[in-house]
């Protein structure tokens, strides 16, 4: 039994009665009283006094959580055994909920709860009970956030396990109630206001509201006019709270039966695996079909209109690191909704918000966590050949918002992505040293660079800048491992004095140090040869389309003289970068005379076009047809589940105990520090 001497930390003076439970029992009776009144609200409507009921429970469950062990939390919860000398009495219509763990009770009452609602805007009393059963359940998942490591032995999280091991409410209908939420985005009735902690602005809106009314009168007018207009998750309490409990139910991964190598096999939760069976609302025919051959986790799936879940996930010019998420995980498990993207017409819906997004990273040095989400998705779209060709045939007539006083003509939009992705791959290679991060990049360049047309200049000049610094980086590194080889063997092989005995040396080179040395060397010029063969097949395929690339290639040329021509990995690349850089050095030397190295920049690619018709794809050497597709990893729980809660902790209106935290480290709660 758990008393006030199991804490490890003063307690918390709200919650002073739960901590005399063992006497009392008094939390048990408050959990049975919330899930009476939770049933008698699925027939009656919600009140403000049922949501309060909610926000109390999940205030004394997330302190409990924040100091009690899971074993002590799972005692703290359970009824007295019979004859227990704390056997208390209870009433007797209470005997029967007595006999099932109060945290089933618990999550069964919430969930029937939660799917029941259908118009959680219909009054405050419903909007603030739905609310507050998605904080709440959110908090009953929390046990993870105080656990430092996810594949431990024998780890019990017992409000966790209940959600996950539930059998009363089906998981499809869970997921399809969440997705609805988050694509309606309802916002809270006229004249309920909520309270949010994460809003420092409060103090200063009162203070100018009451200064200057009448000035703000006419926006608050307008305001009052769209209120009604469906949100964004971001904007909308319930449809944000929604998104991350859906991403929270559905990247929990159960333990497996045994292991692949080192590796802890996870296998899908019940949540992700009724995503699988996600089917279009809108759709007749695909409707009939999943009826007929029984598709979805438990012979149906979760319903959701395609085009209403697209614009929900596209609707905000920058893509929040929560729809980010949600999008990765119904287009890597949910059904037919990848195929939908890929068969639209316009590209830029989806791809715009996912680049301003990697621009804002890369621009605040965000974090590393949300950069691989966007380059995941980047790379599941890419690796689709038609999706990645329609990017160069959609031009933009506007600027995006998110480029800010970067205004510039139209331009194609596969042009601004490669720009983008170069950009993040500079930043990459010269900040981080992240190997996933330049291999998950470089593989979206060489999926697109097949089909690359009218490439800008400051996307070609970018490419050629990326190509200079991982040559250096190549480079520098070559010659740090050779000169460690040098001085591993000379260690291992000391020499010998005139007087035969071995001469003393000061520096001692391990082999492992050594192989490290020649390991990143070996890495960096992986990274080289992916980039120029990228730049090579844009040159083969469609060099007349580029002379941007080219000019940039000119322009550089002296970059391209110093890499070894018969090293096998950059043999065929470097040798077509070359023979362009020949090849239209000699043309213009031709058209524009000795002088052509003064002209302007306008004179010279003017120049290029011209002699870019006559150009015969012939002269280069065919290199080989890179393809990279994404393939979720066994161990991508790990990844996932710390980024999902960073992200509850930082975008939730939850207040949580940074210090508390042991799943990841919370840097002011903002962004997966993982």
């Amino acid at each position: 039994m758990v008393d006030a001497t199991s804490f490890s930390s003063p307690l918390p003076p709200q919650s002073t009665t739960v901590y005399h439970n063992c006497q009392t029992y008094n939390l048990q009776r408050l959990i049975v009283l919330l899930c009476r009144k939770l049933e008698g609200a699925s027939k009656r409507g919600a009140d403000v006094a049922v949501a309060n009921l909610l926000c109390l429970l999940r205030i004394l469950l997330q302190d409990l959580m924040e100091h009690l062990t899971p074993a002590q939390l799972q005692a703290f919860l359970s009824w007295p055994a019979p004859g227990s000398p704390h056997k208390v009495a209870v009433e007797r219509d209470a005997q029967e909920e007595e006999q099932t763990p109060v945290e089933q009770q618990l999550v069964g009452a919430c969930l029937r709860a939660l799917v029941a609602r259908n118009d959680p805007a219909a009054s405050a009393g419903e909007y603030l009970t739905q609310l507050h059963l998605l904080q709440l359940l959110l908090v009953m998942l929390s046990t993870q956030l105080y656990c430092q490591d996810l594949d431990e032995q024998g780890l019990e999280l017992p409000l966790l396990a209940a959600v996950l091991e539930q059998s009363e409410v089906d998981p499809v209908s869970v997921v399809e109630t969440l997705l609805r939420l988050v694509i309606v985005g309802p916002q809270a009735p006229l004249g309920l206001r909520l309270f949010l902690p994460t809003d420092t602005r409060a103090i200063l809106r009162a203070v100018r509201a009451a200064a200057s009314s009448l000035v703000w009168l006419p926006m608050s007018a307008f305001s009052f006019l769209l209120r009604r207009q469906p949100a964004a998750p971001g904007q909308s309490p319930l449809g944000l709270h929604a998104c991350l409990l859906l991403l929270t139910l559905c990247f929990h991964a159960l333990p497996g039966e045994g292991a692949e190598g080192a590796l802890t096999v996870r296998t899908p939760g019940p949540y992700r695996l009724a995503l699988h069976g996600l089917r279009d609302a809108d759709d007749a025919e695909a409707t009939a079909a999943a009826a007929e051959d029984g598709r979805g986790a438990l012979g149906r799936g979760p319903r959701a209109s395609f085009p209403a879940l697209f614009a929900c996930l596209t609707r905000e010019p920058v893509a929040p690191p929560e729809t980010a998420l949600l999008l990765y995980l119904v287009l890597h498990d949910g059904g037919d909704f990848r195929g939908y993207c890929l068969a639209r017409t316009d590209p830029e819906a989806l791809l715009l918000p996912l680049l301003g997004a990697l621009q804002r990273e890369d621009a605040g040095r965000g974090d590393r966590g949300a950069v691989y989400v966007l380059l995941t998705l980047l790379l599941a779209f890419s690796s689709d050949a038609g999706w990645a060709a329609a990017l160069h045939r959609v031009w933009l007539e506007a600027t995006p918002p998110w480029l800010k006083g970067r205004a510039r003509a139209k331009q194609p939009l596969g042009s601004l992505a490669l720009s983008v992705l170069l950009r993040s791959a500079h930043a990459s290679v010269a900040r981080h040293g992240d190997a996933f991060l330049q291999t998950n990049t470089l593989a979206v360049l060489a999926n697109l660079a097949p089909h690359v047309t009218g490439l800008t200049s400051e996307a070609a000049q970018r490419l050629v800048s990326l190509l200079a610094l991982l040559a250096r980086r190549w480079r520098r590194l070559a010659a740090d491992a050779a000169g460690l080889t040098t001085m591993a063997a000379a260690v291992g092989n000391p020499a010998t004095a005139a007087d035969g005995t071995p001469e003393a040396t000061s520096l001692a080179v391990s082999e492992s140090t050594s192989a490290a040395a020649a390991e990143s060397a070996q890495l960096a010029h992986d990274f080289l040869r992916m980039a120029l063969e990228s730049a090579s097949a844009v040159l083969e395929r469609a060099l007349p389309a580029n002379p941007a690339l080219v000019y940039a290639l000119l322009h550089r040329g002296e970059l391209f003289e110093g890499l070894p021509r018969d090293d096998p990995g950059l043999r065929v690349p470097l040798a077509n970068i070359l023979a362009v850089i020949d090849h239209f050095t000699r043309a213009l030397a031709r058209s524009l005379g000795e002088g052509a190295a003064a002209l302007d920049a306008g004179t010279v690619m003017a120049a290029i076009r011209h002699d870019s018709r006559a150009w015969r794809g012939d002269r280069l050497q065919r290199g080989a047809d890179l393809h990279f597709a994404y393939e979720e990893g066994l161990q991508a729980h790990s990844f996932f589940v710390p980024c999902v809660w960073a992200r509850v902790v930082a975008a939730s209106s939850l207040s949580w105990d940074l210090d508390a935290i042991s799943l990841f480290t919370p840097e002011g709660a903002v962004g997966c520090s993982i």
